[in-house]
């Protein structure tokens, strides 16, 4: 609070309180005061219309108004200057009002002298400085940060749609017959693809959540299985690159929760992911655990171990933070944003947890996160546990030269009440077999990995067929790949079931199950789905709105190669003109075009359709994919959303979902449409 000349209006009808004030003023030491004096608050307010002021002394008790409407009135004219109260008496219901509606101060007439009056005043001009510095401060930080999402959108709207191009053309290009040398370049070209998607996508999620927009769902889910399809999407990864993978679950952790599967899958396959990439050898481990919690909750604890380049102690707290790697010869060697952990750790915060990793350079790392979830009913999740009565008893080899994956096997089995042997190789589990039978016993079904060192799985399955003569002993492979010469020898072998690693729990017992002739296990429904054909779609008759030639050329040879008839419109306005002279089955809605946009569109078809009682079916097809752009896209009126770049399973599957659904009478197109195609 500095000393500078100020510029002061006392708003009084009172001539001696007036003429005290002034004296008192006049007295200031810390620096000139002048003051200008209104009597009545109709004078102040013309006053203030024509000068400048640094602070008001008002008066509640006027002539032309009395109590805080004549502060309102003030505040209202001049927002921007300090006012302080002048009071004949000490009221704190109405000094505390006062405050709350935007005065610096309340101040007792009897009650001030010189210093006081000066010091209030001075006061007052200060914080309203501030207080008006953080206002613009706010407004400033409010819209860079409307700049920064308009960017953001605008951005991703750019390069979605020429990656959309890019992939779906790729995916195309991949389903017809072609040489294995151009399979192998144009595979290249849709992994890159994807990995320019996942930036992307890292990049607009983390903007997401640092302006606070990330909300989580509250819905049933099966956690285990949730876990399981997780780890099994990284198995591809993970196998390439040489290395085990696998998921350890114990068995205090629950199956049916509440919470938000996307989230917490999202966090997993960032942690997998990193330790997959970062290590060149040995294996990763996601080890799961819980621990009851008060009404109902479970904390649950994720550790993923790896065996990798582990992290130096300096840089341990900062590869949490946004751009962050532990190395940048790092980032060059194996890529990536640095944004994943950031992610991560936000997101896990969200979850009521905590994310921390441990680790030595040279030895590996394990990254810990937990979270907090609401324990659900079984019968809210569609799978059920395991029936684990109808295996219970069964004697059962286990072979794998991986210790984790044994112990964690082992685990799984017993819980399950069998009766595991374990043997860390072929030779081992021969001998194992020979011990057996010297006994009178035998094993019922034997469960081994195909990748072994000194004999591999199907070699040790031969020489168990032929030495042994165990020709009818049930047997279940474990694999980290699908090479075609493998699989014809497992067949020949008469093998059971191959189970591509990490493997599921639920997957695990329908194997046991169906090499054993049991009937029904549990996954049953689940593989009947996962075998029959994706999507099943009859024909239908659709109307794409789209500006974008490339794009028009992808989805209509992505439309017709699934039998469907496509009419094309350039524009908002095309494709209204179109709907209104023609029947189509089903509308997929660009959102930016040029002349009337998407959003416009739809509202304008879903206004004439309300008038004759229609209703077509309306999917945004659409490079927005900013927090709010699908409901925007169901407030104007469509049914179903897909961002950009399009995926033809998940666009088919969106179609279905959508007409499965319909109420409306697109189900059953009219005796006679109108036809007309118009191509690309």
């Amino acid at each position: 609070m500095d000393g500078s000349p100020l510029k002061i209006l006392l708003i009084e009808d009172n001539p001696g309180d007036a003429d005290l004030v002034r004296e008192y003023l006049l007295d200031a030491q810390r620096g000139p005061i002048s003051l200008e004096h209104a009597a009545r608050l109709s004078v102040g307010l013309e006053q203030l219309a024509e000068h400048q002021y640094d602070a008001i002394l008002l008066d509640l008790g006027l002539p032309d108004s009395q109590g805080l409407e004549t502060f309102r009135r003030i505040h209202a004219q001049r927002p921007e200057v300090a006012v302080v109260v002048l009071s004949g008496f000490g009221d704190e219901t109405l000094a505390l009002e006062a405050l709350q509606e935007g005065a610096q101060d309340y101040l007792v007439k009897g009650e001030i002298d010189c210093k006081t009056l000066e010091r209030s005043l001075r006061y007052a001009v200060e914080r309203k400085r501030i207080e008006l510095q953080l206002h613009t401060a706010k407004e400033a930080a409010e819209a860079a940060n409307r700049a920064k999402s308009a960017f953001l959108a605008n951005m991703s709207h750019e390069i979605r749609t020429p990656l959309n191009a890019i992939l779906g053309m790729t995916e195309l290009a991949l389903g017809v017959e072609i040489s294995a040398e151009v399979r192998e370049y144009l595979n290249v070209v849709s992994q890159s693809g994807e990995a320019l998607l996942v930036l992307i996508n890292d990049i607009l999620d983390f903007s997401r959540i640092e302006a606070g927009k990330a909300t989580l769902e509250h819905d049933p889910f099966d956690l285990h299985e949730c876990i399981g399809n997780t780890m099994k999407s990284m198995g591809v990864q993970a196998h390439s690159r040489g290395l085990e993978l696998a998921c350890d679950l114990h068995s205090d952790v629950p199956r049916a929760v509440l919470g938000d599967r996307g989230r917490l899958r999202q966090v997993i396959t960032n942690l997998v992911g990193n330790a997959v990439k970062f290590t060149e050898r040995g294996e990763v481990v996601l080890d799961v655990q819980s621990e009851s919690l008060p009404k109902n909750r479970v904390c649950l604890h994720f550790a993923v171990r790896d065996t990798g380049i582990g992290v130096p102690g300096d840089k341990q707290a900062a590869i949490f933070e946004a751009f962050e790697q532990a190395d940048s010869n790092a980032n060059r060697r194996f890529g990536g944003t640095g944004l994943g952990l950031a992610i991560s750790n936000r997101l896990v915060q969200l979850m009521g947890g905590r994310l921390w990793v441990d680790s030595q350079v040279g030895s590996g790392s394990t990254f810990h996160f937990t979270c907090e979830l609401e324990l659900a009913n079984e019968d809210a999740i569609a799978s059920a546990r395991p029936h684990s009565a109808s295996v219970r008893g069964t004697r059962v080899l286990v072979v794998d030269d991986n210790a984790t994956n044994l112990r964690i096997l082992e685990q799984i089995l017993r819980n399950w009440g069998m009766h595991a042997t374990l043997a860390s190789g072929a030779r081992e589990a021969l001998q194992q077999i020979r011990q057996t039978h010297a006994v009178g016993e035998s094993f019922q079904l034997l469960v081994t990995d195909l990748q072994m060192p000194q004999i591999d799985g199907v070699a040790f399955v031969e020489e168990l067929r032929r030495e042994c003569g165990l020709t009818d002993l049930p047997v279940i492979v474990l694999t980290s790949g699908d090479r075609p010469d493998e699989i014809v020898r497992c067949r020949d072998l008469g093998i059971a079931v191959r189970l591509l690693k990490p493997v599921k729990q639920s997957e695990l017992f329908d194997a046991v199950a169906s090499a054993l002739g049991i009937s029904e296990p549990e996954d049953a429904s689940a593989y009947l789905a996962a075998t029959s054909p994706s999507v099943l779609l009859k024909p239908l008759k659709i109307l794409l709105a789209e500006d974008s030639l490339v794009n028009q050329r992808l989805a209509v040879a992505l439309l017709k190669k699934e039998g469907h008839q496509v009419t094309v419109a350039n524009n908002g306005l095309e494709a209204l003109e179109a709907v209104r002279n023609q029947y189509f089955d089903l509308v997929l809605m660009d959102v930016q075009m040029p002349d009337m946009d998407g959003f416009q569109a739809t509202r304008a078809i879903r206004a004439e359709q309300a008038r004759i009682g229609r209703h077509i079916p309306i999917i945004a097809m659409t490079a927005h994919a900013l927090h709010g752009d699908q409901q925007r896209c169901l407030d104007a009126g469509m049914d179903g959303y897909v961002a950009k770049p399009i995926h033809a399973k998940k666009l088919l599957q969106t179609m279905k979902s959508i007409l499965d659904d319909a109420p409306w009478e697109s189900k059953s197109s009219p005796s006679s449409p109108t036809t007309g195609t118009t191509n690309p």
